[in-house]
């Protein structure tokens, strides 16, 4: 009997021995691609919002909240911000016509800029497989 005990513990042993050096994946990998594809969104927002034409858009809206929310000194200060806009969010969604709007306002956003001459093609044909998919 007491043979088997010390072969049990020697199992066990073995399996976290085992366990510790094996591969895991890489941590934030899916971090690293949504960071690719947020700076792709950047792109195409500061190109979209700036001269202040498509200024009452939904993405120039949201761009604009992202841009006092990094700029915010205290984590109060962003506190307040985000409390603020999960209110007005909470409106908005209970219009379901202005959820319609703004969705229509992001792909007008990615059609005008993926027309331009100054569209990244990475982008492009991104968000052209995701319309393809949507329609």
């Amino acid at each position: 009997m007491q043979w088997l005990k010390l072969l049990l513990a020697a199992a066990v042993l073995a399996q976290c021995a085992a366990s510790e050096t094996q591969t895991a994946p890489e941590k934030g990998f899916g971090q690293v691609r949504s960071a690719a594809g947020a700076k792709q969104r950047l792109v195409v927002l500061e190109w979209f919002c700036s001269g202040g034409q498509h200024a009452e858009t939904m993405p120039c809206v949201n761009y604009g909240f992202l841009k006092k929310l990094r700029a915010a000194a205290t984590p109060e200060e962003k506190r307040g911000l985000v409390t603020t806009r999960l209110a007005e969010r909470r409106e908005r969604q209970k219009d379901t016509a202005k959820v319609a709007a703004a969705r229509e306002s992001y792909v007008e956003m990615y059609t005008q800029f993926c027309d331009s001459k100054q569209a990244d093609p990475a982008i492009c044909v991104k968000w052209g497989k995701r319309e393809a998919k949507s329609q």
